[in-house]
């Protein structure tokens, strides 16, 4: 590795994964890269696969600002994950990353649109120059009696393209592919001419080859394959893919779960918006992510939302569910709000107190899975009131830092409709500025499972 790349802490990581063109072309160890780290990077498409958390950059305009704010992040020791769709190394950032980030990087390609369209078409494309006009001029020095691809952008679609080709003396039947590797992929195989004024719709590459070589090679430009794609429902399901934690992944260790849990590292302290309102400290919230498991949960309720760290981790958790956050004190709130915005997590805010508070959300709302971070001394109350509303088979989950609040948790939840109370009590010990071990307030949590019925 290079000097530039050992001038960053140890801990820091520069992933540059190629994400598409679709999601299922996500290789495991893109996976397993994309999990272990903090920060991401990409287009608005490709950061959808991102999880929801740390410091999202947009890819767009000029790069000289975008690649200072990722020194900054690597030089504070972070993780960052570039997402580029396809192949990072064709036509996209991995040059000016490496010119950079020189030795930093570790990269892992998705595949590239001129790959999935030549075997769409059946065709070898070993022999195929390549051009883009995404982000360039259209202006290629169009070369005679080879095949090429040209990128196309929406500023130099597939028509503008035919139409340039045409202009400089190129006739024959082209091939365009749309959207590849999406539900939503088009090819059409047509004569130049009349890919002139043609509007496509989607990320598009064009493919010309001259029929003197098709002929030679005893190639067609045809589709095959196309009219009968896999289905959605014949796809393997992610889980069955090998585990992230895989070692042949070499990539730092991520916090492993089930395979209806996503693997999620919740975000540091320093990274919150700190007020008045307690902010629950970071291993707390690694525990949380832990005893919760809320992957695959489809309605979770949190009461005592406070400044909105263990939000955050149940939203990068279960991005799917509806997440709903309960919170009495304005100051809370108002950081609740900023730290969801933050690390773009989604939860519905309700202000006000447990457990009257619950009557805001609709009749037929049944949580699976109740955090309770804060009861205001009505503990019994609001767990009665769970009770009349919780779906079965869901799971409860209360964080006690008082004797009082321990005591009553776990009197309530050794009784039925309860049952599997686990109590586990986390002690943690810091260093403070000057290398002192410093002890800080244990944390109790404790979680059980419902057994009760669907109310009436």
């Amino acid at each position: 590795m290079s000097g530039a790349a050992n001038s960053y802490p140890q801990s820091a990581l520069l992933a540059v994964v190629g994400t598409g063109p679709g999601p299922d072309y996500l290789t495991p160890r893109a996976e397993a890269l994309m999990l272990s780290c903090e920060d991401f990077v990409g287009g608005t498409a490709a950061l959808e696969l991102a999880p929801k958390r740390g410091r999202r950059l947009v890819v767009r305009g000029a790069l000289a600002p975008l690649l200072d704010q990722m020194d900054e992040l690597l030089r504070a020791g972070r993780r960052v994950c570039v997402l580029t769709s396809g192949d990072p190394g064709y036509f996209s950032l991995l040059a000016a990353l490496e010119r950079r980030f020189p030795g930093l990087a570790q990269v892992e390609p998705g595949v590239s649109s001129v790959q999935l369209l030549a075997a769409r078409l059946r065709l070898p494309w070993q022999e195929l120059r390549h051009f883009s006009v995404h982000g360039r001029e259209l202006a290629f020095e169009v070369p005679p009696g080879v095949p090429f691809t040209v990128l196309c952008s929406p500023a130099h679609g597939p028509d503008a393209v035919a139409s340039y080709l045409r202009e400089h003396g190129v006739a024959g039947a082209a091939a365009v592919g749309v959207s590849l590797g999406r539900p939503e992929e088009e090819i059409a195989v047509a004569d130049l001419g009349e890919l002139v004024g043609r509007r496509f719709d989607g990320p598009a590459v064009l493919l010309f080859a001259p029929a003197a070589w098709l002929a030679e090679r005893e190639l067609r430009l045809e589709p095959g394959g196309v009219a009968n794609p896999i289905s959605p429902e014949a796809r393997p399901p992610a889980h069955s893919r090998p585990s992230v934690g895989d070692p042949a992944a070499s990539v730092p260790p991520i916090l492993e779960r089930g395979p209806s849990t996503a693997a999620i590292v919740p975000p540091r302290d320093e990274e919150f918006v700190r007020g008045e309102a307690p902010l629950s400290r970071w291993e707390a919230r690694v525990m949380l992510a832990a005893v919760a498991s809320a992957g695959g949960r489809k309605t979770i309720w949190e009461v005592g939302a406070g400044s909105g760290g263990y939000t955050v981790t149940l939203a990068q958790q279960a991005p799917e569910a509806r997440l709903v956050a309960f919170e009495r004190d304005p100051a809370a709130l108002a950081l609740l709000e900023q730290n969801l915005e933050r690390f773009g997590a989604e939860a519905q805010i309700v202000a006000g107190e447990a457990p009257a508070a619950f009557d805001s959300r609709p009749a037929d709302e049944r949580p699976d899975l109740v955090v309770i971070g804060g009861s205001g001394g009505r503990f019994e109350e609001v767990l009665h009131h769970i009770e009349e509303r919780m779906a079965p088979g869901g799971r409860v989950v209360c964080t006690a830092v008082t004797l009082d609040t321990l005591s009553r948790a776990a009197m309530g939840l050794r009784r039925p409709p309860w049952r599997n109370l686990e109590v586990v009590q986390q002690a943690v010990v810091r260093t403070d500025q000057l290398g002192i071990l410093r002890a800080q307030n244990p944390v109790t949590f404790l979680s059980a499972d419902f057994e009760g019925s669907a109310p009436a």
